[in-house]
Order: C-alpha cells, then sequence, then structure tokens
C-alpha cells in the first residue's frame, strides 16, 4: 500500500508539472502573426544531393515566389517554433575561449521577404536583401535576444561574429567564416527554453547551407488552398515529382508543437488518479 501511495504521489507531482509546463505553453508568444499564415514543406531528392543542386533548385523556387500578389511566399529551414540548428557564437574582439563556453544560438536559413510574411518588425538595421539570400553572402539578421544576452552596448549593427558548430572535426568542410550583423528584428521563439524566455535567433541566408528540407511560409487573405495551389504549381513547374508535404495553417502547426506535452500530462494525471 505504502508503495502504491508512493507511486501515486509521485505520478500526481508528474501530472502537476506537466500541466503548469502546457499551460505555460499555450499561453507562449512564439511573435509572429499566425493569422492568415500556412506552411509546407518540401523535402529534396537525389537529384539534389550536394548543396550547389539544393542552391540551385530553390533560388529558382524563389524567383517564382516572387512573382506571387494574391499569396506572398519565404523560404526558409525551419519555421517559427520548429527547431533550429544549434550553433556556438564567436564575437571578433572577444577574448579567446574554450569552444564549449561560447553562447549557444538558434540559426535559421531564410529567403527574401522572411520577416514581411511571418510579420516580425525590424528594429535596427535592415533586412537581408534578395541577392544576399540566393549568393551565400557574409550578412546575418539577428533577433532582440540575441542583442539582449550578447552585445555590449545593445549596438548590433556592424558587428561580426562566427557561428561555430560544436562538433565539427577540423580540416573538414568549409569551416566557419565570419558573418557581418546588418539588421536586429523582433523576437521569434525557434526553441522552447525550459526558462520560457525567447531564444537568441541568427537568421542567415538559405543558401550559406541549403537544407534538403526547406519549408515555405505564405501568407493570403484567400486561406491555405490558395496558398498551397500557388507553392504547388510552383514546385511541380521545377520538379514534377518532388513531394510537398501537405499545407497546414501555422496555428496549426503551433498547436501540434502542443500534442505531446498534452499527451503526456493527461497520461501521468490518469496514472495518478489509479
Amino acid at each position: 500500500v505504502v508503495a502504491q501511495v508512493t507511486l501515486a504521489l509521485v505520478l500526481l507531482s508528474g501530472a502537476m508539472l506537466m500541466i503548469k509546463n502546457l499551460v505555460g505553453l499555450m499561453q507562449t508568444d512564439v511573435g509572429i502573426e499566425a493569422s492568415g499564415l500556412s506552411q509546407m514543406a518540401i523535402i529534396l531528392g537525389p537529384r539534389h544531393d550536394t548543396p550547389a543542386r539544393r542552391l540551385l533548385f530553390l533560388n529558382q523556387l524563389e524567383e517564382r515566389l516572387a512573382q506571387g500578389q494574391a499569396v506572398v511566399a519565404a523560404l526558409a529551414s525551419h519555421p517559427p517554433f520548429g527547431g533550429a540548428l544549434v550553433r556556438r557564437v564567436r564575437y571578433d574582439g572577444a577574448a579567446a575561449a574554450d569552444l564549449e563556453a561560447l553562447p549557444q544560438v538558434s540559426v535559421v536559413g531564410i529567403g527574401d521577404r522572411y520577416f514581411d510574411v511571418v510579420g516580425v518588425p525590424i528594429i535596427a538595421g535592415r533586412s537581408l536583401s534578395a541577392d544576399e539570400v540566393r549568393q551565400a553572402s557574409d550578412s546575418v539578421v539577428v533577433n532582440e535576444r540575441f542583442v539582449r544576452m550578447n552585445v555590449a552596448g545593445g549596438i548590433a549593427v556592424g558587428q561580426r561574429i562566427l557561428l561555430v558548430q560544436s562538433s565539427a572535426v577540423p580540416g573538414q568542410g568549409a569551416g566557419p567564416r565570419w558573418m557581418t550583423i546588418v539588421g536586429v528584428v523582433g523576437n521569434v521563439r525557434q526553441r522552447w527554453l525550459p526558462s520560457g524566455d525567447f531564444d537568441p535567433v541568427v537568421y542567415a541566408p538559405y543558401s550559406a547551407d541549403p537544407p534538403q528540407t526547406v519549408e515555405v511560409l505564405a501568407r493570403s487573405a484567400l486561406g491555405p488552398a490558395a496558398a498551397a495551389s500557388f507553392v504547388g504549381d510552383h514546385v511541380r513547374s521545377l520538379e514534377p515529382d518532388l513531394p510537398l508535404l501537405p499545407v497546414m495553417t501555422t496555428d496549426q502547426f503551433l498547436a501540434r508543437m502542443l500534442w505531446a506535452q498534452q499527451v503526456f500530462g493527461s497520461m501521468f494525471a490518469a496514472f495518478g488518479a489509479i
């Protein structure tokens, strides 16, 4: 009996913690204007097995998406609240430090019009230009959280940073290169942090590391069906057999991100009640 009571208390404690986290997630400000925003993913196949081939396809798609009027679309390696690459950041002129001592940041590859599409304001400087996102320039944009955490004096535009992969193997690949911050934008949540704070984000041109799976975010007053048709037509004009995952509204995507928390919270509560 004592063991059963102890187990029930442990499970109920877990349930309360999960419920607390769920309430926090449901009240989370992702930082975007989700109304009217849809998203879909494109998985590039064997024909795009090199960065150069992926970049060629993405640039061609980017040019076609720029023609939209009723639908405005942009490319990204990860959608808002959809994860990110995690890198460590080093600052030009900063004292030398061990790799593991460098702060971590989220890195998202983006295309032209990205901030306009997701509804994020430019706070300082500027966005990335069409040429910069297509030609692997050294320009990046950071969010406000990045500036508060990492930039002494709060003036980020013009500073240079180096994005370093923790697991990088010396002598392999082109290696990291110095990037210049050209703009600061409002906070958008890419990863959930235990603290509940926004994560520091660096937005780089998608051409710097062309992704194998690319997200297309589209905004239209005509709804997700119109966005899917617009994007699908342009994808098929380039690659008729390329898979395009089903469209969903960004509100639906954000709700799915809460699904696991809801399920596990209910399971803990149910076992605790038993």
